[in-house]
């Protein structure tokens, strides 16, 4: 058995298995409990801010200029233009988060992670895309979204993400692959929860790190 004190709520299943767990943690998202730092950068005449969402910190709500919102997990690093004023809405993600994207059919949007770029127009999509973890996962919840390799040599096709499905990459092996999953369960951090079902029990230890500030021996 296990629980985790704090003030972080209850462990509602107890045990970690490596193939069969499902893991539910109810945590409360309070005010005043945020850890984060907010920076301005520059690169040539473009003029970005930047986010870093600390370990144990909580979900940051973000409301980008075009209307766009985005909800950072904890440990994420999220840099984005103080404004949107070329033919794309490009920004960059280490971490995990969430995206509700305003539709603007002239100006897709575009989230680049490690090797992996996802572009939208208009739609909820969540990446995690931890720089601890080997693969990059974009899952969709509405609309329609392209996901492909940034590098322009790879042979590798892009995909096209349907409501319901999410695309991995693995960076050890380059594997890309596409499956259907559960997407309440993928979202559910963005309350306070997190789903674990068939998860490596070393992924659950690093993401509870994340969340909590601790270190699993």
């Amino acid at each position: 058995d296990l629980r985790m004190s704090r003030g972080l709520g209850d462990v509602y299943k107890r045990q970690f298995l490596r193939y069969a767990a499902i893991i539910v943690i109810a945590m409360g998202i309070g005010v005043g409990m945020n850890q984060w730092i907010s920076n301005r950068l520059y690169a040539g005449d473009m003029e970005y801010n930047e986010i870093v969402v600390e370990k144990g910190g909580r979900a940051n709500t973000l409301l980008l200029s075009d209307g766009s919102k985005i909800i950072l997990n904890a440990s994420t690093r999220f840099k984005y233009p103080t404004s949107f004023n070329g033919d794309e809405r490009v920004v960059h993600l280490e971490g995990e988060a969430y995206f509700e994207v305003k539709h603007d059919p002239a100006r897709p949007f575009i989230v680049q992670v490690r090797d992996v770029e996802t572009r939208v127009l208009g739609t909820a999509f969540n990446v995690s895309a931890y720089e601890n973890e080997e693969s990059v996962y974009t899952t969709l919840l509405t609309g329609k979204v392209q996901v492909s390799l940034m590098d322009q040599k790879s042979d590798i096709p892009s995909m096209i993400l349907k409501p319901g499905m999410q695309s991995c990459w693995k960076s050890g092996t380059g594997e890309f692959s596409v499956r259907k999953v559960d997407t309440k369960n993928v979202v559910a951090w963005r309350y306070g929860e997190f789903v674990f079902d068939e998860d490596d029990i070393e992924v659950v230890t690093r993401m509870l790190s994340r969340w909590y500030e601790v270190r699993f021996v």
